[in-house]
């Protein structure tokens, strides 16, 4: 056999694991197993393949060192001492042919090639054969791995053309730029390997890339900013196991390359030192790659981003123009919001304001500050910055798909890529603005970061609006702490109205209390199991699970809380008298209809007596309609149990989505006129109606947290929910008998 992992894959799950004489096979990993391996007194060279270990009475009849075959026999092994094989010529040509025939100029898979030799030859490896690497040698074919190639193939070059042709799709980049980026990352490869190799204490790490002289001859294409960029781009990706690399990459590069390279691979140093957390070295870098580049484009805007962090507006705008950002760009936009107008009131050459003596000009002229509460909105951008920049992106994916669930069109997951809550789950919930302020915290000015660390104190939670001043704010009570604040807020002001229930994160801001993030409503029924959600200190996944809910589309149920769907079931009946029988002893006796002969199910549910089930008889025929699943499985069970001479003919499910989709797609038909109601009917209907209101007051209301109506109105702290419910009710007039009627139901609580 080629190997003992090949093997392992037959005996995997459960399958083989026996001998042909009954005696079991322990399949052993030597890193997990080193007991059971110790007690044999094996010695396991270095590699962790996993290890059969037989019985020792298994191998008796053979000679130590012998070469073994394995076969299967009647579905166990059998193990049995074999000659050396000779590698068959024909056999080493068929899968060089095989390769050429189905690889072209690329490589296969070894397992494609094995299944397609059997596949061409079903009596292949039935016989004692050299392993698969003698055999693949003896074809003159080349191996990388799992795969293999024809003769001459150069795995190297295919695997850097492969990556070239990925990042040309990805960036929409050139073949020439694709292909250099291609060969630096595959040098940063190796610069990982070294790492590794060093982190284990093992020289046997393999170290695959690029020939490091032709790299060298290439370090003056990393001159090309779009090339430098992308290359961090490709490496970094979305987390941070590539930056040291990227580091000794850029550092053992630099001396070796051109000029004007090294104000580039000055600016990758920097970036893996920021990626690694370390901002103010990186920011010191930044610095040296605009000594040796005053035109570095990306110095220029990491550092008009560091600025920003330090709160200067105007030293991030004069860096940003020195590059050229456009008017429309993010950063651009963000500074000049917070830029600080020049004051008029006071002369360059006048003392300062602040009391320091010196000249305004030389003090505080264009430093000027906003008021904390005005630069808070600065500092969660500052935050929000630091998330999609750094090893947060596949973390944002995730939450945004959670988001987008529910959610249409085609740019729904983009979208939800910028939601509000998305980002602000994984800042708090995900543990990112701790990071940021571990991190980024030494550029803030000192105000902003007592102000972000206050910030981490602030949990998520639940809050009821009890008052609105539209455009300007709101009051809102913890629901969970009983805390009031007045929240700063222009914009949600205008859409919030008192007694909404709003889940967001209400954090100090200067002399003000404002919300970041976003508001997201919350129904009643809700408020209890969100409540524990957020008891519990929730995952990201979680929060914005539940927050999203909202999106889906509505599930119809029955009053036992099953899925709406309409199930038909026809029986074709043997004794339809014995039937008969059967339904009457069990539903009572059956009525005549214009479809034959029926009887009913009834279940209790708020107090009410419901159709549960339909049993209709028509000749010899039986029709058994429910409107759920499980109902209609528990109906059917039963009667066939008790009714054995029954041949079901036809049985249908639709559910309710189905049948409005069908309503849909049906042609118009002009509204017929609602006939009037009999006043026996009517009658029937308002004792109906005013049986159910009565039972509603004493049933368990979701809404309510579990307690009924006439609870709720006995507790102070649960009868505002139980006004809102009401409130939340359609305005049917109290003399309407044949609706549900709010004010009927507050008369009868004494509200």
């Amino acid at each position: 056999m080629p190997d003992a992992v090949a093997m392992a894959m037959i005996t995997d799950g459960g399958g083989l694991g026996e001998l042909v004489d009954g005696s079991t096979l322990v399949e052993a990993i030597p890193s997990l197993d080193a007991d059971i391996v110790a007690e044999r007194g094996i010695e396991v060279a270095d590699g962790d393949e996993p290890l059969w270990l037989l019985d020792p009475t298994a191998l008796a009849p053979s000679v130590p060192d012998c070469l073994v075959g394995i076969t299967v026999v009647s579905g166990r092994f059998e193990i049995l001492a074999v000659e050396e094989p000779e590698v068959p010529a024909e056999l080493a040509l068929r899968l060089r042919d095989i390769v050429v025939e189905h690889g072209g100029d690329g490589a296969v898979q070894i397992g494609a090639l094995v299944w397609q030799a059997c596949a061409d030859d079903p009596d292949l490896f039935t016989r004692p054969a050299p392993p698969l690497s003698e055999l693949i040698a003896a074809g003159d074919l080349v191996r990388a791995g799992e795969f293999v190639g024809p003769p001459g193939f150069d795995f190297a070059r295919s695997r850097l053309e492969s990556r070239a042709r990925g990042i040309a799709a990805r960036y929409d980049l050139d073949d020439d730029r694709a292909l250099l980026v291609a060969m630096f990352a595959q040098a940063h490869a190796q610069f990982a390997a070294v790492i590794e190799a060093e982190r284990l204490s093992d020289d046997n790490v393999p170290v695959i890339g690029p020939d490091p002289a032709a790299v060298r001859e290439l370090l003056g294409e990393l001159a090309d900013p779009e090339v430098a960029e992308l290359l961090a781009v490709e490496v970094l990706g979305a987390t941070r196991e590539g930056a040291a690399a990227l580091g000794l990459m850029a550092e053992t590069y630099e001396p070796q390359a051109p000029r004007g390279a090294r104000a580039n691979l000055r600016w990758l140093r920097g970036k893996a030192l920021e990626r690694l957390g370390s901002v103010l070295e990186s920011e010191a870098h930044y610095e040296e790659a605009l000594g040796l580049d005053s035109d570095c484009r990306m110095a220029l805007f990491d550092l008009a981003r560091i600025a920003s962090d330090r709160g200067n507006a105007e030293r991030g705008l004069s860096l940003l123009r020195r590059v050229g950002a456009a008017p429309d760009d993010g950063l651009v936009t963000l500074l000049e919001s917070f830029r600080t107008a020049e004051r008029t009131d006071i002369g360059r050459n006048d003392r300062c304001w602040c009391g320091s003596g010196r000249k305004y000009k030389v003090c505080h002229r264009g430093r000027e500050v906003q008021p904390l509460e005005e630069r808070a909105a600065w500092l969660y951008q500052k935050a929000a910055a630091f998330l999609h920049d750094g090893p947060w992106r596949l973390a944002a994916l995730e939450l945004a798909e959670i988001r987008a669930e529910h959610w249409s069109g085609a740019d729904a997951l983009w979208e939800a890529l910028n939601d509000g809550l998305v980002g602000d789950a994984i800042l708090f919930e995900g543990g990112a603005f701790a990071e940021f302020v571990e991190q980024r915290g030494v550029l803030l000015p000192a105000d902003e970061l007592l102000l972000a660390q206050r910030w981490l104190l602030a949990e998520r939670s639940l809050h009821e609006v009890e008052s609105v001043t539209p455009g300007s704010g709101f009051t809102a009570r913890d629901v969970r702490t009983g805390d009031r604040s007045d929240v700063r807020e222009r914009t949600a002001s205008r859409s919030l109205e008192v007694g909404d229930l709003v889940c967001a994160r209400v954090v100090p801001a200067g002399e003000t209390t404002q919300v970041f993030g976003g508001f997201e409503p919350v129904a009643l029924h809700q408020r209890d199991a969100l409540i524990a959600l957020l008891d519990a200190d929730p995952e990201p996944k979680e929060v914005v699970a539940f927050l999203s809910a909202r999106f889906a589309p509505p599930t119809l149920q029955n009053t036992s809380g099953d899925a709406l769907v309409f199930c038909e079931t026809t029986f074709a009946v043997g004794d339809p008298s014995a039937l008969i029988a059967h339904l009457d002893a069990t539903y009572g006796t059956g009525e005549d209809s214009d479809e034959g002969l029926r009887w009913h199910e009834f279940v209790v549910t708020q107090g009410m007596e419901r159709v549960a089930a339909t049993f209709t008889l028509d000749g010899a025929e039986l029709l058994v309609d429910t409107n759920s699943e499980r109902r209609h499985e528990q109906v059917l069970a039963t009667l066939t149990s008790s009714v054995p001479e029954l041949r079901m003919l036809d049985d249908s499910r639709r559910s309710a989505a189905d049948m409005i989709a069908a309503l849909d797609d049906a042609p118009d038909a002009a509204p017929a006129a609602a006939p009037p109601v009999p006043p026996e009917v009517a009658a029937t209907m308002a004792q109906v109606m005013e049986q159910y209101e009565r039972s509603w007051l004493d049933d368990s209301i979701p809404a309510l947290g579990g307690v009924t109506p006439r609870e709720a109105a006995a507790d102070p702290t649960r009868r505002p929910d139980l006004i809102r419910l009401l409130d939340s009710f359609p305005d049917v007039d109290a003399g309407d008998l044949t609706r549900m009627s709010a004010t009927r139901l507050r008369a009868a609580l004494g509200l």
